[in-house]
Formats: structure tokens, C-alpha cells, sequence
């Protein structure tokens, strides 16, 4: 995978927002600009409400907090922003903004010109972007960072994950080699404090992003209690045809992988090939896609018992056309017979990258494997690119959450 500058926001900006960005221009400027996900008056705050910007509930837009020509630029990198239910625009997350400049190979200003200011040659190679699939390990070298010098640095390591991923620690953070398990879409932002040969100490602050080439959804909650956690179950629904859940049109834990790896669906769809897998942690996921040489579509890639980790569905090739019904079903709570309300949310990204999120709705069970249903989106598919267009059901005052008894009907 290649270092690489995000650029996705799709805008430039001058002192206000708009148009080409002069040399040694930031971009700032007195006034917010609503419906470009720049920062355009770098306040630190992206579209505003106190600006008068609004949206439409469960959009995601990408943004980037800070001065507005640093997008595509340098070391700055694109976040996600969601609409909530009251019209306005949620925090900028999973981005890297323009900071000042230091000797370490990248432009950390975003302006275009690299460690300018300085003399010297750099003792750190600090990265800005890579991509991956999502579910797979990322590799995290310290070597990586360093160039040859012959002294060897030292890194500690740290990470702030997209909504929705387990991945809050690095695991072995002191450790020259680690790893960490890339369980959502999103950026996953991975930072090094770097003891370089010097002595000399750096941070070094990257994105990994995770994106899936087709249709994705992950479910994530909230646990009310930590000690008693509830469990909270994904389901996709192809449409048509619109039959009852828990049956063979339906893709959850009991038919589509998940846990215990029992897969029993035909949708049409062909096997992703076994290099395009992704790789599942033994203690998520029983599943072995290599007696079949490939992993199923569609397929509940990850199935969860308790927050903070949660549930992702993935089919890599839908087609054009093709629609789903997205869902939650809260099976338990780790009391079995409580009434614990949760506050859970969805995701769904398609051709790479997110296109809607809901959530806070509140979810309730009443007894075990009886808790209520909560019908989140339609997914349409547009085209071969795997575009889509996400539909919320139930209105952002209203979400569509019924009980268990609802299971008998789309």
C-alpha cells in the first residue's frame, strides 16, 4: 500500500471557501461556508449549526477541521462527519489538520512545501495516508518510520479509531512491531512517539484508512453496563423479496457467518476470492474461508456479544439495482430479563466510502431473544461502481423500532 495524501471533500478554498487557494494562502477566512465540509472561518468546527448550516438526518459528508486549502494537501487528511436527528452536522472525526511544521519528511502545514524553515536532514519519515481493506491487520513497523541510520528508534504507539471499532488500544504499543485489527470502515488514526536516534522525541500521526469495495454496514452500541453487556445482533435483508426476518433472505449470526461460522445463503453473488478475505480474529469469528477458497457474499464478517466491539455485513459486488433492508434486533442484555434501554447506531458505506449513519435510537429487551427491532435504512444500489442511495426509515423523531412481534413481517 502506498503513502498517499486523502483528497476526498471535493473542494477548494480561498479566504472564504471557494475557488484556488494562492501560494502561502490558508484559506481562512471571517465567514462559514455551509455544505462543503471545510473549516472555512478555522474555528476548529466544520458546517456549523451556529453558522445557520443544517442537513438532512443520516448523511455523512467529508470534511476537514482547520484551514480549508489544506484539503488535499500535504499531510492533511479528510474525516467523516454525520447529520443527527436534529438537522445538524455532528464533530469532524477521523481527520489529520494542518498543525505546525517540523523536520520529518511531510508537510504538516499543508502548504504544499515539505519541512520547509529547516536545515537538516530528517531523522523521522512520518507517512500520511494508506489504504486497506476492512478486517484485516495493519502492520505497525517502527523501522518503518525511521530512516537507515544505524541506530534504531524506539515507538510507542497509540490509535484513535473510526465510530463503530473495538480497536481503542494498540495492542504491544511499546513493542518495534505491532498490529492492529481494522474491525470498521473508516480512518483509523494511528499515532507514533518516536525516540529517534538523536534522543530527540516526534509524534507521527497517519491515517489507515479502511474501505470496502462494495456494500458495507457495521452496528455498534453503547453499554449501559459494562458488567452485565447487552447484545445487540445486525441484519441485512435483501429486497425483494420482502418476507419475515430470521429466514434465508435475512443475513444474520444464526445464517451468515458470524460467530460460529454457519453459512446456509445463495443470493446469486460469487465468492470473494481468498486473497480478497478478510482476516478474522479467532476469538470474533469461527469462521475458515479456505476449504471454500474464497469468503461468501453476502456474509456477517463480524458478530459481536458486547459493545465496544461490533457487527459488520459485507457483499463486495452488488449489483446494480439490488436493494436491502438494513436492521437491528437487540437479542439480550446481559441480564437476559431486564428492560436496559441502549443507544445504538449504524453505518453504511458502499463503493468505499460512508454515505450514511443513525443513531442515537434507543433499544430495549424485554426477555432473552425477544428485544425490539429496529428497521434503520434502504440501500439501493445505483450502479456498477457500487454507488448507492440510503433511504432512514421512521422519521429522525420517530426511528422505525418495534417489538420482537414485528419479526414476522419486512
Amino acid at each position: 500500500m502506498s503513502d498517499e495524501a486523502d483528497a476526498e471533500g471535493g473542494a477548494e478554498a480561498d479566504g472564504d471557501g471557494g475557488g484556488s487557494c494562492a501560494p502561502g494562502d490558508d484559506g481562512c477566512g471571517s465567514t462559514e461556508l455551509c455544505d462543503d465540509g471545510l473549516d472555512n472561518d478555522c474555528d476548529g468546527e466544520v458546517d456549523e449549526a451556529d453558522a445557520g448550516c443544517s442537513c438532512i438526518y443520516g448523511e455523512v459528508q467529508a470534511c476537514l477541521p482547520g484551514p480549508p486549502c489544506g484539503l488535499g494537501v500535504g499531510g492533511c487528511v479528510a474525516g467523516w462527519q454525520a447529520c443527527a436527528a436534529d438537522g445538524t452536522l455532528g464533530a469532524c472525526t477521523e481527520a489529520i489538520a494542518a498543525a505546525d511544521e517540523v523536520l520529518d519528511s511531510k508537510d504538516n502545514d499543508c502548504d504544499g512545501e515539505t519541512d520547509e524553515g529547516f536545515s537538516g536532514t530528517p531523522t523521522i519519515l512520518c507517512p500520511v495516508s494508506f489504504e486497506s481493506l476492512p478486517g484485516r491487520w495493519w502492520v505497525l513497523r517502527c523501522e518503518d518510520l525511521c530512516p537507515s541510520t544505524g541506530t534504531p528508534c524506539d515507538c510507542t504507539w497509540s490509535i484513535v479509531p473510526p465510530a463503530g471499532s473495538g480497536s481503542v488500544e494498540v495492542p504491544d504499543r511499546t513493542a518495534e512491531t505491532t498490529r492492529v485489527y481494522l474491525d470498521a470502515t473508516g480512518n483509523f488514526i494511528v499515532t507514533a512517539t518516536i525516540l529517534d536516534s538523536r534522543l530527540d522525541t516526534w509524534h507521527c500521526s497517519f491515517a489507515v484508512r479502511a474501505s470496502a469495495p462494495g456494500l458495507e454496514a457495521d452496528l455498534w452500541w453503547i453499554d449501559v453496563d459494562p458488567f452485565e453487556p447487552g447484545n445487540i445482533d445486525l441484519h441485512v435483508h435483501r429486497d425483494p423479496p420482502r418476507t419475515p426476518w430470521f429466514i434465508d433472505d435475512d443475513c444474520h449470526w444464526g445464517n451468515c457467518g458470524g460467530r460460529d461460522g454457519t453459512y446456509v445463503l445463495d443470493w446469486g453473488y460469487a465468492d470473494t476470492p481468498l486473497a480478497d478475505c478478510p482476516e478474522l480474529p479467532t476469538d470474533r469469528s469461527w469462521w475458515d474461508f479456505i476449504p471454500r477458497g474464497g469468503c461468501p457474499n453476502p456474509r456477517l464478517t463480524l458478530e459481536s456479544f458486547a459493545a465496544p466491539e461490533g457487527e459488520m455485513f459485507s457483499v463486495d459486488a452488488p449489483a446494480a439495482g439490488d436493494g436491502f433492508r438494513v436492521a437491528a434486533h437487540f437479542y439480550e442484555d446481559g441480564s437476559a430479563f431486564g428492560e436496559i434501554p441502549t443507544d445504538a447506531f449504524v453505518r453504511v458505506s458502499c463503493a468505499g466510502r460512508p454515505v450514511a449513519q443513525s443513531g442515537p435510537v434507543v433499544m430495549t429487551t424485554r426477555d432473552y431473544g425477544t428485544g425490539d427491532i429496529w428497521r434503520v435504512a434502504d440501500v439501493e444500489i445505483l450502479d456498477t461502481s457500487g454507488a448507492c442511495a440510503v433511504t432512514p426509515l421512521g422519521t429522525p423523531g420517530a426511528p422505525d423500532v418495534q417489538g420482537d412481534f414485528s419479526r414476522d413481517y419486512f
